[in-house]
């Protein structure tokens, strides 16, 4: 039997660690679908429905492709930037047929950015947000240029300048949950290690190692303890005449630990 077992503070009392790995990639999933089913019910589309219609199947399509990408590290940043561009030409083409900015579209776009910046790294997040402030900056310039209703360009430049905060407030967040994750594995794995090393400890001991609970019930008997007391087994009740002749660790309420002499 393992002593790691005996630990009250073992792996089930320990909180899971927080990871959002590809989280970007299905919330990109999730909105490329819900552009492309529920777009015309949201009044998006109305400049141009077929253009819209195209725009939001070909965003899908290329969600599904880098979804499925390999995440290998060495084309880990080629896939972000790529994901990146995609997201900007996508929304540009979209407020271009669903009013601007003025539609709605740049709160999906925002929240998008945010979460690819928690799972990227500084550079990769700010050319995200770069990318995606010159999408809501080029699409706006485009319906003044073109005579069409459009949004204050000082309310879109505003809205750019606070995708770079968001996105940079997001990466250091995300950087902090990293860290502290990794600083759980690592924690993790000096207890397992510490807890073989007192295992093999216990294994090794000359005198027989009893563990019993506050009734008296043996939970865990070493090696040696079989060999000094034949009857020991897990989850019989010793007697208390044969107590002085092994180690006794008592756990459960009041726990402490003590030699009986023998």
């Amino acid at each position: 039997m393992n002593t790691a077992n005996l630990d009250p503070g073992d792996g089930t009392a320990l909180s899971r660690s927080w990871t959002l790995k590809r989280a970007s990639d299905a919330l990109r999933l999730v909105i490329a679908g819900l552009l492309l089913v529920g777009g015309p019910t949201m009044g998006l589309g109305r400049e141009a429905p077929s253009l819209f219609f195209f725009t939001a199947a070909c965003y899908l399509a290329v969600a599904v492709a880098l979804t499925v990408w390999p995440s290998a590290t060495l084309v880990a940043a080629h896939k972000a930037v790529a994901a990146a561009v995609v997201d900007a030409l996508a929304f540009a083409a979209l407020l271009a047929t669903s009013g601007g900015f003025a539609s709605g579209l740049p709160t999906l776009l925002f929240v998008l950015v945010v979460v690819a910046a928690l799972e990227a790294v500084p550079k990769i997040a700010l050319f995200h947000a770069a990318v995606a402030a010159l999408a809501l900056l080029g699409e706006n310039l485009w319906r003044l240029w073109q005579g069409w209703a459009a949004t204050d360009p000082f309310l879109v430049g505003a809205a750019g300048g606070a995708l770079f905060v968001a996105a940079w407030l997001a990466q250091r967040l995300g950087t902090r949950l990293r860290q502290t994750e990794a600083a759980h594995q690592a924690q993790q794995a000096l207890l397992a290690w510490q807890r073989t090393v007192n295992d093999r400890i216990v294994q090794e001991l000359a005198d027989g190692v009893l563990c019993v609970d506050a009734q008296g019930v043996v939970r865990y008997a070493s090696p040696a303890s079989w060999r000094g007391w034949g009857k020991t087994r897990v989850t019989s009740r010793l007697p208390q005449s044969c107590l002085s002749r092994f180690i006794l660790v008592r756990s459960g309420g009041g726990a402490r630990t003590g030699v009986c002499g023998g």
